[in-house]
């Protein structure tokens, strides 16, 4: 039984004044460049999230808080781009649809690849790419390639007039209109256009209680494995928090075809956090692989594909990955165009391998 939400109109104005921190550039409908992106050690509902304290443990592996603050400057590499925060409606037209055949990536340069490494891993992002992926979906027979799930299922985005909704906790709702279950719901859509098969799990591992929500995917994650040994694919599909350190919400964004469209984080987790992952970086070569169509499809849609010391599930196949779509001051309007073409991007690298292997 979900509990009663409260108002959300507080946080809509919040979102709303965080307009204010924008300036003009010379690309067209450009507002303004995020400069800093700095990670905070504390949870993400350390301020108060959720009703209940959130403690560090052992099998708790959760996000960090990304800050932004215009005072700090330029950090190098930083890349997320900052808008007002406005109201856009989500068009029947706006919705990408599957391209055919596969985009041509053999002038991409991996040294065009700004990583934020968060180990002390030396990567070389060339070499991973010339390596075939071990993964090999069967695209011949019914069963299913991929998973959807949602560790933090409530996160939400700022709502909008299309989209208002009450939230269940700052930032998130219960409500799968709303939050990023729908945003897994889009990115199914689209990989099912192109002839791959998805199993969607849709439940809240987040509520009612955001501890220990990691442990809870996993033994859902392992479950929907057993059913289903074809899966080789697991899309953990989040919502980013990037705010500056006065509490307000940023709005991480470029244009595609003249939309608006939230930007993509991909999280790649390693074992050097003490938790056992002795094959991640097949899941980094899939990521380089995504990142790399995505870089040369639709140039901008891309923040730093960021590699953990945290696990994040990920060892439970060769292809697991975290997918953060849009920040909290993002819209839903922006994070639903922006899942149709991650899922493009997606359907291409997917295809190939189950064909080749990907070089």
């Amino acid at each position: 039984m979900r509990k009663k939400r409260k108002s959300g109109i507080g946080a809509f104005v919040l979102l709303v004044c965080a307009a204010v921190c924008v300036k003009a550039l010379s690309s067209p409908g450009v507002v303004g460049r995020l400069k800093a992106i700095a990670f905070s050690e504390d949870k993400e509902v350390s301020s108060g999230g959720y009703p209940e304290a959130v403690q560090p443990s052992p099998d708790t592996e959760e996000h960090e808080t990304a800050y932004f603050d215009p005072a700090e400057g330029s950090v190098a590499g930083s890349d997320a781009t900052l808008y007002a925060i406005e109201t856009t409606l989500l068009l029947e037209e706006d919705k990408p649809e599957p391209t055919q055949g596969f985009s041509d990536v053999s002038a991409f340069d991996p040294a065009d690849f700004n990583i934020r490494n968060e180990t002390s891993y030396a990567i070389d992002a060339a070499e991973l790419l010339a390596q075939p992926l071990l993964i090999s979906p069967d695209h011949s027979d019914d069963e299913p390639d991929v998973l959807i799930i949602h560790t933090h299922g409530c996160e939400a985005y700022a709502p909008t007039e299309q989209n208002m909704y009450e939230p269940s906790d700052p930032d998130r709702t219960e409500d799968r209109n709303f939050n990023v279950v729908r945003v897994g719901d889009e990115i199914e859509r689209v990989l099912t256009q192109a002839g791959i098969k998805v199993v969607h799990e849709r439940s809240l591992f987040d509520y009612p209680s955001y501890n220990g929500c990691y442990n809870r995917a996993l033994e859902r994650i392992e479950e929907i494995l057993t059913e289903y040994p074809s899966i080789q694919i697991v899309l953990d599909i989040h919502r980013d928090a990037l705010t500056g350190q006065d509490g307000m919400p940023y709005r991480s964004v470029t244009v595609v075809d003249g939309k608006e469209c939230a930007q993509v984080l991909l999280v790649v987790g390693t074992g050097e956090g003490g938790l056992t992952h002795p094959y991640w970086k097949e899941n980094l070569k899939l990521a380089l692989q995504l990142e790399r169509i995505m870089q040369v499809k639709y140039s901008g849609l891309t923040r730093r594909l960021n590699l953990r010391q945290q696990r994040f599930n990920q060892h439970a196949t060769l292809g697991s990955l975290i997918v953060e779509i849009g920040c909290t001051g993002n819209t839903l309007e922006e994070a639903l165009r922006t899942a149709g073409l991650f899922a493009q991007c997606a359907a291409e690298v997917i295809l190939q391998a189950g064909q080749t292997g990907m070089p």
